[in-house]
């Protein structure tokens, strides 16, 4: 495994949790920690959490002395920490207090309620030396709870704290003495002679009852520290692939990228039986006040469709298996209808609809790094009748272009045609709609229901299947707007794109006289803006013509969605023409808007065609050159709105449009993008040693953004894909000649070595000579 050479000023990720592939997780009390390199007061090398904000902050930091001089800040070190080696719950580090002393410290979450450190000071003077190591714990609690006091239990001094029913105890091996310092503490001394070394480990362990924390710290001060760091070096040189760039920031970053994945892992349970993940994993997280994890909020509650093809794709092809589980927990929930949730929780919690139509895709992604029939054998009956259910009983108007349900499927809920949570959002009823987006996962399961069909010997299944498609491909295509070069949402029942219109300003309640023809039927929009924040019970009745014939529509209070003083509202009929307004209970202060509604918004999720593979070249490259490149690409990345509005990127719709260029064998622009996202991600990695998502033009907004989400993570799977990459193991790569990155780049995993230059490729299998690749073109080397 590698060594790192990491300190302050190099792209860090120090969040340390337990890791569910090794220790124990507890999804309802998971206590998560940070590693500071010289905040906080005092300003020290500190491991940090709060507890899932049962606490202000809970520290585990040293003090040094020697010669009666202490010190405990990081910027006054003689050499400053430098991080060695990380993985999802252990970190080691090097520094020197003073010159001559040299310290290695360690860092090991050994289960959700236990944190663990091994701490070896040597003497590398020609001096003897006698310096002092105080380890101090500080816990400032929210309400009640108390700090930290040093006691003695039987021959061994430890310091105690509570908290919320909780009772920490620190222990450390060896004679510690009680430290006399402002801070609780326990002091070990030492007598070192040049070039010798000594040792010892500390537990912290977090219990209900005092006794109970004092033996798990005991128990775990115990433990072969050297058997168990080989045990998580191994599980992750098995499961984790070393790539070196040329560029050392990418190489951690892309590193951490992968660390960062693994750690959102989280144990197998009744729920779902294999392991599932959580969408970021910081030390706010991880408490369930109830104590069962119904009461987790949205990062922890489940996990979906769409980020589980994210997640996947950062964690293949080195960990199929783990990938495969994640599927397995959307089989384990779905009904005999077809109908898969879709986002199942570890609590059981469920959100009744249905799951963004992605499983069978990234099955095959799956399938394309690991090749199982089996497995595929196992899953494709559920996965069919899943896109059946789609069809069936999805698509209000039956043709073919089903519509989702809530704006939450879309994983893009701020797009401005149906963001109901913005006041500039236009809050458009989404099930009133067809989106391309939607048409192009449909399309794309499809397809890869197809490719199973075909090794599973399923001729039956086909023809519906390419059915599908083939009503899908025509209807997208008809959203095309040929003057403006991309996709358009359109009504789900006119099926156009207008543009909207205001069409009556009025006050307070009435009966308000519009007569309004329009030469194409529109849906409509009412705004309601109250100057109280309450919801307001108004009835409100539109009078006009419908295609087919005259109408009153009439819509309750139940019907509005309110936020902040703005009640919002779809009709669910679109009219030809409008002749009255009635409005009931509305105040006389109140003002409302009535308009139709307007379809030309765009954003990121209109060049999703392009991952399917939908439109033909001529008209790929339309999109790309008078559409993406011009309006979307940012220094960032591909934008969530198109210039001027769009000023910030999420990596995870990067992946899927990079996946489009590549789909159309634009690999350089493909390149460029990895590039620019990876680059976007290294200001937050240096200055707060987090990824932030989303990336933003305004590093001070990057900044202030959602910390280690997995959709903050750089697009791995992406990258690997533009690079050339498609399997890698000890016996077989599969790969494609020439990469388009301008330095070479190595990939090494299991013991095979990969090499990619713009001008050819070399593999090394463990104990074989080189094979060098000269030819362009997509290669199968064995060994």
């Amino acid at each position: 495994m590698k060594t790192w050479n990491l300190t302050l000023g190099d792209p860090l990720c120090l969040t340390l949790a337990s890791d569910a592939r090794l220790t124990p997780v507890h999804y309802t009390d998971d206590i998560i920690w940070q590693l500071t390199l010289g905040n906080g007061v005092p300003p020290a090398l500190s491991i940090e959490t709060t507890a899932g904000l049962r606490v202000r902050t809970l520290r585990i930091f040293p003090r040094f002395c020697r010669d009666q001089s202490f010190l405990n800040d990081p910027l006054e070190f003689s050499t400053p920490p430098h991080i060695r080696r990380i993985h999802p719950g252990y970190i080691s580090l090097t520094c020197s207090p003073f010159s001559g002393i040299d310290l290695t410290f360690e860092y090991w979450v050994a289960a959700s309620n236990i944190l663990a450190g091994r701490v070896t000071i040597y003497n590398s003077s020609i001096l003897h030396e006698t310096p002092s190591i105080e380890l101090c714990a500080l816990l400032t609690p929210l309400s009640e709870g108390n700090n930290f006091e040093a006691s003695t239990y039987g021959a061994n001094p430890i310091l105690s704290a509570s908290f919320a029913g909780q009772t920490p105890v620190l222990y450390l091996t060896g004679t510690p003495q009680i430290s006399s310092s402002p801070f609780p503490g326990l002091r070990h001394d030492f007598d070192l002679y040049p070039g010798q070394q000594k040792q010892f480990t500390w537990a912290l362990s977090i219990l209900p009852d005092l006794e109970d924390s004092i033996q798990l710290a005991r128990l775990t001060t115990a433990r072969l520290w050297d058997a168990e760091i080989s045990r998580i070096e191994m599980v992750n040189v098995s499961q984790q692939l070393s790539i070196e760039t040329g560029n050392p920031d990418w190489d951690a970053a892309l590193a951490l990228t992968q660390i960062n994945a693994r750690r959102l892992l989280m144990p197998a349970n009744a729920h779902l039986p294999h392991p599932s993940f959580v969408l970021a994993r910081q030390p706010e997280h991880g408490f369930s006040a109830r104590g069962d994890g119904s009461d987790h909020h949205h990062l922890w509650n489940g996990q979906t469709a769409l980020d589980t093809w994210y997640l996947s794709g950062l964690l293949l092809p080195a960990a199929p298996e783990l990938a495969r589980g994640l599927i397995e927990n959307f089989i384990h929930v779905a009904q005999e209808n077809g109908f898969i949730d879709w986002k199942p929780g570890l609590a059981g919690q469920r959100s009744r609809y249905l799951a963004q139509p992605l499983l069978a895709t990234t099955a095959w992604q799956i399938h394309q790094a690991d090749p199982r029939p089996s497995w595929l054998e196992k899953i494709y009956p559920t996965l069919l009748r899943f896109i059946h259910h789609w069809f069936e009983e999805h698509d209000l108007d039956q043709n073919g272009f089903p519509e989702w349900d809530h704006p939450v499927q879309t994983g893009l809920e701020q797009a401005p045609l149906y963001d109901r949570w913005s006041p500039t959002g236009q809050g458009v009823e989404i099930w009133a709609l067809e989106c391309p987006s939607l048409g192009a996962m449909l399309f794309q399961e499809c397809r890869c229901l197809s490719e199973m069909a075909h090794i599973l010997h399923r001729e039956q299944d086909l023809l519906w299947l390419k059915k599908s498609m083939h009503n899908l491909q025509q209807a997208i295509e008809q959203t095309w707007d040929e003057a403006k070069a991309t996709y358009r949402y359109q009504d789900r029942d006119t099926h156009t794109a207008p543009a909207g219109e205001e069409l009556l300003e009025f006050q307070g309640a009435g009966s308000f006289s519009i007569k309004r023809k329009f030469e194409l039927p529109r849906r409509l929009q009412l705004l309601l803006f109250s100057n109280t924040t309450a919801t307001q019970m108004v009835i409100v009745r539109i009078h006009g013509t419908t295609p087919h014939g005259k109408i009153i529509e009439e819509i309750t209070p139940t019907q509005f969605s309110w936020l902040q003083g703005l009640g919002r509202v779809t009709t669910r009929n679109v009219f030809t023409t409008i002749n009255k307004l009635e409005i009931l209970q509305f105040q006389p202060q109140d003002k409302g808007l009535l308009r139709s509604v307007d379809y030309t918004q765009e954003d990121i999720s209109l060049l999703l065609p392009l991952w399917a593979g939908i439109p033909t070249p001529e008209r790929a490259q339309l999109l790309i050159q008078q559409t993406l490149i011009p309006r979307y690409l940012q220094p960032f990345g591909l934008a969530n709105l198109p210039a001027p509005s769009g000023n910030c990127a999420q990596p995870l719709w990067n992946a899927l449009i990079g996946e489009g260029l590549l789909n159309y064998g634009l690999r350089d622009l493909a390149a460029e993008l990895c590039s620019r996202l990876i680059e976007a991600s290294l200001p937050a990695l240096r200055q707060t040693f987090t990824f932030r998502s989303p990336l933003c033009s305004a590093e001070e907004a990057m900044l202030s953004a959602e910390p280690n989400t997995l959709n903050a993570l750089p697009p791995l799977g992406l990258f690997l894909k533009t690079l050339g990459l498609q399997q890698i193991s000890a016996d077989c790569v599969i790969l494609q000649n020439f990469s388009p990155f301008l330095r070479p780049i190595t990939v090494q995993y299991q013991g095979t070595k990969v090499t990619f230059r713009h001008n050819s490729s070399e593999v090394i299998f463990p104990g074989r000579e080189p094979v060098t690749l000269s030819a362009p073109g997509l290669h199968k080397v064995t060994r």
